[in-house]
């Protein structure tokens, strides 16, 4: 598929809701998912552009996205009640609608041509359909390629994707012999089920991968409290996963007997002092 072909962060930088979002400051430092945000403003916006190289593409997408638990009245999500998935999907809505209001803000105009319910259909597509691809610079980019975001995900893949940066093209590799009639499978990647349902509003029911989620906070009532705080300039609480992943559980682990010690901080304070000292000063 020719680069020619693809919906990208660097075609939606230079639109007029991309010029709009950097021209205020916006970037990846501000927002994590800066490249989905920006792409899914100027999907929601090229969706109802008729004049737009990709508009059959656009009229591709799902009518709606009634699959994906970021939809579902609350009635529903009552079945989620007691999961760490909960959790993670209200903190995804609220990203959502600070995105949406944000666009509202810088762009009036935008708001009174796409509505949230809009918005979040497109952010739901660029979340589910884009790629992430090294560009000739060596930067990660997000892009969306037709056709080739149709195929299923399944843990016995038997296609690879890529992109030949030489040739410019998003390639499809096989890596098992296909039959005719045989359905085409790709990876959506080693993940847990609840990112599987979150991000593509589905669950493999042969996935053994598991996470759990939770947000660990500094006891306010602990003695030592804003000495902690103070030592994780001025972070007090984190969002840690336990998976399979060695670091993340490592990471997890240590947090937890962080926010647990309630030994002498002394000795952590002195050496946050050696490690501030022998870094320097910061410009």
């Amino acid at each position: 598929m020719p680069n020619t072909l693809f919906t990208t962060a660097a075609k939606a930088s230079e639109s007029q809701i991309g010029k709009a979002l950097i021209s205020n400051g916006f970037n990846s430092d501000l927002f994590p998912h800066y490249q989905h945000f920006m792409l899914a403003a100027y999907t929601a916006l090229e969706y109802m552009n008729m004049q737009s190289h990709a508009k059959a593409y656009y009229d591709s997408f799902p009518e709606n996205f009634e699959e994906y638990a970021q939809l579902w009245p609350e009635t529903d999500l009552e079945i989620l009640k007691g999961s760490s998935f909960l959790w993670e999907l209200t903190n995804e809505k609220m990203v959502f609608a600070h995105e949406y209001d944000h666009l509202a803000k810088i762009a009036p105009w935008f708001a009174e041509k796409v509505s949230i319910t809009r918005y979040v259909y497109s952010r739901l597509a660029v979340m589910s359909r884009s790629f992430t691809i090294t560009n000739a610079h060596g930067e990660k980019e997000i892009i969306m390629v037709p056709v080739m975001d149709m195929f299923n995900h399944s843990s016995n893949k038997n296609v690879e994707w890529g992109y030949n940066d030489e040739k410019k093209t998003f390639c499809l590799t096989t890596i098992a012999d296909i039959k005719m009639g045989e359905t085409i499978n790709s990876s959506y990647g080693m993940r847990p089920n609840s990112d599987f349902f979150m991000h593509y509003g589905f669950l493999d029911t042969t996935n053994e991968r598991k996470k759990i989620a939770a947000l660990l906070n500094l006891e306010a009532n602990d003695p030592n409290y804003q000495v902690k705080a103070d030592l994780c300039d001025g972070n007090k609480f984190l969002h840690v996963e336990l998976t399979e992943d060695f670091l993340a559980k490592t990471r997890a682990l240590e947090w937890m007997r962080y926010v647990a010690f309630d030994g002498d901080m002394t000795r952590l304070v002195e050496l946050k002092a050696m490690m501030v000292e022998k870094q320097g000063p910061t410009e």
